[in-house]
């Protein structure tokens, strides 16, 4: 099974950079690719409905005065990153995802709510081949652009919208 840091290191061998050992090396390599690796997974996450980031969740209500128009705010999981649908409904719910006092609330007329969202909390054991591709590509892409200033980033664009669109294809 792939560790975070041995996908850092294929796309920093796909860019031509030495490997590093840890995240928390001092290399310009590790610097660049925890800020790469937060940016990228975020970016990725968003680009498309992800099987292996997809769970659902019960949200439980959370007692606040109406927020604009909505009567109900519900807590988010920790793990939210993003929604893919509510469950249980037949037309598009009226919605707005908040941020309260450090807390994420998913603010709605439903007095019960069920999601279908993207988790930031998956194993990268859980991705595709393809998905796994796409997110390498992804992440040389930007530590190519961090490291070696652009020179190699039109084919690893490229390379990237390739990965993504097959991955996408594939899920």
């Amino acid at each position: 099974m792939l560790s975070d840091v041995d996908v850092l290191n294929l796309a920093l061998r796909h860019i031509g950079h030495q490997p590093i050992a840890s995240f928390t090396d001092r290399s310009p390599q590790a610097i660049n690719g925890r800020i790469a690796w937060d940016l990228v997974k975020k970016e990725f996450l968003g680009s498309a409905d992800w099987t292996f980031a997809t769970t659902y969740a019960i949200l439980q209500e959370f007692p606040v005065a109406n927020v604009w128009e909505f009567t109900y705010t519900h807590l988010l999981p920790v793990d939210f990153e993003r929604l893919v649908n509510v469950e249980g409904t037949q037309e598009v719910t009226p919605y707005n995802v908040i941020t309260m006092d450090g807390l994420r609330l998913f603010a709605s007329n439903l007095p019960q709510v069920r999601i279908k969202y993207i988790t930031n909390n998956f194993a990268l054991s859980a991705m595709s081949g393809a998905a796994l591709t796409a997110f390498v590509a992804a992440l040389s892409l930007h530590l190519d652009m961090m490291l070696n200033g652009s020179v190699n980033a039109s084919t690893l664009l490229k390379f990237a919208g390739e990965s993504l669109s097959t991955a996408v294809r594939l899920e």
